[in-house]
């Protein structure tokens, strides 16, 4: 907020502003003791984002402060968007954001497959059945942890096939 005292960005990737799993980062202004004296949030429908944020984006699943990029007293801030489709399946995009005093965006610059003058090449995810969601991982180690008989039973005998979901 360019009061000299350093602010704290934090991300919530999985917020569904506007959609499911969008995403969201907050700016966290602070007190020069520590407490948040405000906040700003930064989503498809919130804090002046002129771009477009899917659903399923996961838009700030990082954040970062820069420095103050264009010389106006306040600090920039860059957001990741893991599963930003721009050119293929997730293959992510970094937002780089120039801020007003408010928390509220006054430019912005999309760096992914399609824009920002990105020349590198980024690939599509791919899974190969070793992928699942985090809750069928969860599910089948619990599964895996009440079934098993013997303790001292290694890990990697774990199924790593993806459970049917149809049943």
């Amino acid at each position: 907020d360019g009061d000299g005292v350093l602010d704290l960005g934090v991300g919530a990737y999985l917020d569904d502003d506007g959609g499911p799993d969008r995403g969201a980062a907050w700016l966290l202004y602070l007190n020069s003791d520590g407490p948040v004296k405000g906040q700003a949030k930064l989503s498809s429908i919130s804090g002046g984002i002129a771009g477009v944020l899917d659903d399923n984006d996961q838009f700030g699943i990082s954040v970062s402060g820069l420095a103050d990029l264009d010389g106006d007293g306040i600090r920039e801030i860059a957001v990741g968007a893991a599963r930003d489709d721009d050119g293929g399946t997730d293959r992510g995009a970094a937002w780089l954001f120039f801020m007003n005093a408010d928390g509220t965006v006054k430019t912005e610059r999309k760096f992914s497959d399609l824009s920002g003058d990105f020349n590198g090449t980024l690939d599509d995810l791919i899974c190969d059945g070793a992928c699942a969601p985090l809750e069928q991982i969860e599910a089948a180690a619990r599964q895996y942890r009440r079934a098993r008989s013997d303790a001292e039973q290694p890990l990697h005998s774990i199924d790593r096939r993806q459970p049917d979901l149809n049943s």
